[in-house]
């Protein structure tokens, strides 16, 4: 793969006369790189990306740090203080030099993966490890006890490959992040300085929650996700770990371990077919006995009286009272 010869990296581009510009955190110079990418980092890189394109970006770092607020305030409530503790699971199987397949790419402590997940309210379990990415071996995920698993989806790497990987090794089995499923899915293009970073830093916390608490989430739309356990059960069902749902507290990918739910809509179904039966019933006789009045009354002479209050009688109570209600 990296034998090939490239025609569109920065060199490239650069001797074609087309100009490039990374984020300082991406910067080839690590010199120029900042020591921690941290909430400033982010609104620096905002404000550098509006002037290149000449774009007000004063709102967009607004509504950034207002969704970081949320998320921490958030995540501190339904935790009542107690630490969320994450992994971020960037890459695996491809990413470290080690070639047995005992490391995997996690994030670290400096780069923009610490910075969500911070920002999000969750504490890092590798917030000691040096870098903004770091390998790590199988053996410190599992003593580091994470209760929730953020997996990095990416078109070369997806989250659910990743999360085969781990249902597929036993050092992962007695894990209670695994055993309970409890997953969130990030987009890679969130995962790096960008405008999604507050969206994405929300969601994060909703997600979180949502898997380790079984609380109902309200995407908004930065792309991060949580995973339908059913469908995980079904995924892994011939795995090393097969995924049990008695350690499950949330039921789908969105609405939660909420018991009410499904009465909810068992309730709406009977609402309907109450509200369905209560006026369809009444109006289908309505209708069935104006026609049998009118073929008994066609069958005998008819007066101009009669015919007069034909339009009367039959006419409202079909077109007048159901046209009354539809309106209603």
């Amino acid at each position: 793969e990296w034998g090939q010869t490239w025609r569109t990296c920065r060199p490239q581009l650069h001797t074609a006369s087309v100009s490039t510009y990374l984020f300082m955190d991406a910067c080839e110079d690590s010199s120029l790189r900042p020591s921690t990418v941290n909430e400033d980092t982010v609104y620096d890189s905002m404000r550098a990306l509006g002037a290149i394109f000449q774009v007000n970006v004063n709102p967009i770092i607004q509504d950034m740090k207002k969704d970081f607020d949320n998320a921490e305030a958030t995540i501190s409530s339904a935790m009542h203080g107690a630490p969320l503790k994450v992994v971020w699971l960037d890459c695996v199987g491809r990413c470290c030099s080690d070639n047995t397949g005992e490391q995997a790419f996690v994030g670290g402590a400096t780069g923009a993966p610490a910075m969500l997940m911070q920002e999000a309210g969750l504490r890092n379990v590798f917030s000691n490890k040096a870098g903004n990415w770091v390998c790590v071996n199988k053996r410190d995920i599992v003593a580091a006890a994470p209760d929730v698993i953020i997996a990095v989806d990416a078109a070369w790497d997806t989250a659910l490959q990743k999360i085969n990987w781990l249902y597929n090794d036993t050092a992962f089995c007695q894990m209670d992040a695994l055993r309970g499923a409890r997953f969130v899915s990030i987009p890679f293009s969130a995962s790096t300085l960008s405008p999604r970073n507050g969206p994405a830093a929300h969601d994060l916390a909703l997600a979180a929650l949502h898997v380790r608490l079984g609380t109902l989430t309200a995407s908004r739309q930065s792309g991060v996700s949580s995973f339908n356990p059913h469908m995980l059960q079904l995924q892994t069902k011939n795995s090393k770990c097969p995924l049990q749902m008695s350690a499950v507290v949330y039921d789908n990918d969105d609405r939660g371990n909420d018991d009410n739910a499904d009465k909810n809509d068992n309730d709406s179904l009977a609402l309907g077919l109450g509200l369905g039966l209560g006026i369809g019933l009444p109006v289908a006789a309505m209708i069935v006995g104006a026609g049998a009045w009118l073929w008994w009354r066609n069958r005998k002479p008819s007066s101009s009286s009669d015919k007069g209050a034909s339009g009367v009688v039959i006419g409202q109570p079909v077109g007048g009272a159901a046209g009354d209600e539809g309106k209603a």
